[in-house]
């Protein structure tokens, strides 16, 4: 496994949040759905966050995934 140098950003102006990456794990999918309605606590001045679903067809059927794994779909060459 290759190791892929930490990026520092002075300042991040905009922040996403992703659950739901593996559909049958409902910890994160019940956070994003709370920030859907309330997203107060993850909101800091002067910094746009959005929390996604980042597998829904996965979550839908609380399924680890439909097509692919996304755990296996990162590579050093395509971050």
């Amino acid at each position: 496994m290759s190791s892929i140098p930490a990026v520092s950003l002075s300042e991040a102006r905009r922040v996403a949040v992703f659950g739901g990456t593996h559909g049958n794990e409902l910890s994160g999918v019940t956070l994003v759905n709370l920030w859907a309605r309330d997203a107060g606590e993850i909101q800091r001045r002067g910094v746009h966050t959005r929390a996604f679903i980042a597998n829904p067809r996965a979550v839908e059927r609380c399924s680890r995934y439909v097509d692919t794994d996304l755990n296996r779909a990162f590579t050093a060459e395509n971050l």
